[in-house]
């Protein structure tokens, strides 16, 4: 059995989400392309006695730890491995912003069940961590996978996507806090064409450009929380900006450092909260 195990969580943003439909089980039916990106949380495991054992950098995500995604995800792989009966002890160190859009908390579950099946040598294949990630967070397979996908179903069912060109990403956070329900019941969910008609392609021609006119969030369509963040980085190089998930956080992605720094220092000024990071293929 190994000590310790430590693992980067990648945050994810969506270049194009659109929601479809609402299934009868509550939920709905979306079509996304998921990128990884370099902003990390960082998830250290190591073996105890008995039981789990949940310390964070974010007090709020400490004081209730059986409703944290990495906890809850320490208990289902106990679950599923029965025969395991060493303790894990579960340190976070959250550099991701939370419920922001950008999948920190199913970051940290998929470094959870990736780490433990490594820690304890369980053994369990992708699929079968997958399909334990799938029961915390329909993101949570994608985090595991990592890289680029096309996310269907509710997101569980991935495929792989051509990669980004290289370019420079910039994630900023506005200050409003967007109740994802209440999003969802505003939307509509008529009149776009689907993604493989759209982003794919645009991946598979390499193009910054075909990809930043194909950005699309349907949670764009109702909410503005986004828009001063949005202008700020196109009027400061940005060639593309979105909101990622339900947001509030904005990304933008820009062809070099220069542009990517005039507009970090715009959204400085507004007091915006940033992260410059790169796609992880």
């Amino acid at each position: 059995m190994l000590n310790e195990i430590r693992y980067l969580a990648a945050a994810k943003i969506n270049l194009y989400l659109r929601v479809l439909r609402r299934l009868p089980n509550g939920y709905h039916e979306i079509d996304t392309v998921m990128q990884a990106v370099s902003l990390f949380d960082e998830v250290t495991l190591s073996p105890r006695e008995r039981g789990i054992k949940l310390t964070c950098t974010d007090i709020s995500l400490a004081r209730e730890p059986i409703k944290n995604l990495a906890f809850r995800a320490a208990a289902l792989f106990y679950q599923r491995c029965p025969n395991i009966r060493t303790g894990v002890n579960i340190t976070l160190k959250k550099n991701i912003p939370i419920a922001a859009g950008l999948a920190g908390g199913s970051a940290d579950a998929a470094a959870v069940l990736v780490g433990m099946n490594l820690l304890f040598g369980a053994g369990l294949s992708e699929a079968d961590l997958c399909n334990l990630g799938v029961r915390i967070g329909m993101d949570v397979p994608f985090c595991i996978m990592g890289g680029i996908r096309r996310g269907q179903g509710m997101g569980e069912r991935l495929s792989e996507c051509s990669p980004m060109p290289d370019c420079r990403i910039l994630i900023a956070i506005g200050a409003e806090r967007i109740n994802t329900a209440e999003a969802y019941k505003r939307l509509s969910l008529t009149g776009l064409k689907d993604a493989e008609n759209m982003m794919l392609p645009a991946l598979e021609s390499g193009s910054l450009d075909n990809i930043c006119r194909n950005l699309y969030n349907s949670f764009e369509t109702v909410t503005e929380s986004g828009n001063q963040i949005k202008q700020i980085m196109l009027r400061n190089g940005a060639a593309g900006a979105l909101m990622s998930g339900s947001g509030p956080a904005v990304f933008g992605l820009f062809r070099d450092a220069e542009s990517l720094e005039r507009a970090r220092a715009a959204l400085a000024e507004k007091k915006y909260t940033t992260f410059a990071c790169r796609a992880i293929n």
